[in-house]
């Protein structure tokens, strides 16, 4: 059987191995970045910067170049944010891990935050979070929130409401990601 192993790096940086046997690798970047976190002014920042921040970086420029790292290799990106925190995943063959590193550092170090970006991410959102409307079993649930918790965080969508994520700029962004973005 094989084991898991951690390490913390003297940076606090926690890495995680779960080795399998399969002829992939799934490397996640995971961190206390979600919605609890987020002040009032800045609801919907943190699942906005989810995908935000894996368009481009400095060393990767172009759109979708950031991506590409790992989709030109046959690998997948995925994201995910929730209340107490925001997870990056990268899934490439085993002998392109590589990549999969590469493209978490560059979201976590280097992201490039840009106007034309926002605004395409802010169309994504917006799409989801008319989708979950349209689900009664999430509609009701998020609903239960609004009435189980008036006047808190959690009364609010986790992704935010469309106005809010309407009102989202760019020096927001980059204050609640400095703020809750280090090791």
């Amino acid at each position: 059987m094989l084991s898991v192993k951690s390490k913390t790096l003297p940076n606090g940086l926690r890495v995680v191995l779960v080795p399998h046997r399969v002829g992939s690798v799934t490397a996640c970047l995971r961190g206390l970045a979600g919605s609890n976190y987020e002040k009032p002014h800045e609801i919907g920042a943190a699942h906005i910067l989810e995908h935000l921040s894996t368009f481009r970086s400095k060393n990767f420029p172009n759109d979708g170049s950031l991506r590409n790292i790992v989709l030109w290799e046959g690998g997948r990106v995925t994201g995910t944010t929730s209340r107490d925190d925001v997870a990056y995943l990268a899934k490439t063959l085993t002998k392109n891990y590589e990549k999969a590193l590469l493209f978490l550092s560059e979201v976590f170090f280097q992201p490039i935050l840009n106007f034309k970006d926002l605004e395409k991410t802010k169309r994504i959102v917006s799409h989801e979070i008319y989708q979950n409307i349209e689900n009664p079993s999430r509609h009701i649930g998020r609903i239960s929130y609004r009435i189980l918790y008036p006047n808190q965080r959690f009364s609010n969508f986790n992704t935010g409401k469309i106005e809010q994520i309407n009102d989202l700029g760019l020096s927001t962004l980059s204050a609640f990601r400095e703020r809750n973005y280090s090791p």
